[in-house]
């Protein structure tokens, strides 16, 4: 009984594979093999099921093409290249081929100036569905994520690779997952970047409060207020001024971007002190925020480290496609 199972399941999925491989093929053998599985009868009805879903899939991808063209403008040549590219990444993508056509107009939707360069639009989907696989989130999520994170910082498609690194070490070195990371982002990103702190500094701020029981929206609105008033010390109270130039902080390195966001922090450390003058500088709402981070400037700086590690998706994924789920999900990519 367990060998007719196993070459069931072997002649099903053979034969459902080459039923992807659109425009199709093997199919005698197919069908063969279908017989010998499951005696004529079951043979025949396996046939007509596989049939159905894979007319129905090879629909549904087709019409997605079409919907891709009108909302790319694009046609001839590249529309060829991301169909041939949506048939590649399917073949390891759950939900195949139509997965990634999807993931296309995502993309696409949230960062439209891709939609004029197909070899830009692959290359953020790809990171797209590498991040997904990496985290074990669903596709569109993953689309989400990265593309806000990478909207924050007016990255282009060239950084996607980073970005998807820096949010999965952020996810394995830290405390919060990547959707509160990327929820973190949307709050304060605009803000970090132009204090010209970068998505990895961003990222280890965002682990470090994440550690220390401060996570998601509420982590990215302290950091937006925490770094709105160090980056314009000028700004603040004429009393709040008075308490930092009396414990001798300088203004002047608070302001120069050039100077990495951790030394700024660690300028502040005489406001431990003073919880007075600590609370006059950042406010009631934001103090805990303050003190979290100047307290830990240490592991601020080894986790901004930490984010720069290379190769972290790609390795969690790899990881994850190795288990059981990530092999049912392979085999479920079949266009």
């Amino acid at each position: 009984l367990d060998r007719k199972v196993r070459l069931a399941d072997k002649a099903v999925g053979d034969f459902t594979k080459n039923v992807g491989n659109y425009p199709l093929k093997g199919l005698a053998i197919g069908i063969k093999d279908l017989v010998g599985a499951f005696g004529v009868t079951g043979g025949i009805t396996a046939f007509a099921g596989i049939m159905k879903g894979a007319y129905d899939t090879i629909q549904k991808f087709e019409q997605g093409i079409a919907d891709l063209s009108a909302i790319t403008g694009a046609s001839g040549k590249d529309l060829d290249y991301l169909k041939k590219q949506s048939i590649e990444l399917g073949k390891s993508t759950k939900g195949g081929a139509v997965a990634v056509v999807e993931a296309y107009k995502l993309i696409g939707s949230a960062k439209p100036e891709l939609l004029s360069n197909v070899k830009a639009l692959n290359q953020v989907t790809e990171a797209t569905l590498t991040l997904s696989k990496a985290a074990g989130m669903e596709m569109p999520d993953a689309a989400t994520a990265l593309t806000d994170a990478m909207n924050q910082f007016g990255a282009d498609a060239s950084q996607a690779g980073m970005f998807i690194d820096t949010l999965a070490n952020g996810a394995k070195y830290g405390s919060a997952e990547i959707p509160q990371t990327t929820e973190a982002l949307l709050k304060f990103g605009a803000v970090a970047r132009s204090s010209n702190v970068n998505i990895k500094e961003s990222t280890a701020l965002i682990q470090l409060l994440a550690e220390n029981g401060l996570k998601g929206a509420d982590a990215g609105t302290a950091l937006r207020n925490v770094l709105l008033k160090i980056s314009a010390p000028d700004a603040l109270p004429k009393g709040a001024q008075k308490s930092l130039k009396d414990l001798g902080i300088s203004f002047e390195l608070l302001k120069d971007k050039s100077v990495p966001i951790q030394e700024k922090f660690e300028a502040l450390k005489p406001l431990l002190a003073d919880n007075g003058k600590l609370l006059k500088a950042f406010g009631f709402e934001n103090v805990v925020a303050a003190r979290n981070i100047i307290e830990h400037t240490d592991r601020l700086k080894d986790l901004t480290a930490k984010m720069g590690a290379f190769g972290t998706a790609e390795e969690q994924a790899i990881i994850r496609r190795n288990t059981l789920q990530g092999k049912t999900d392979k085999l479920s990519s079949t266009y």
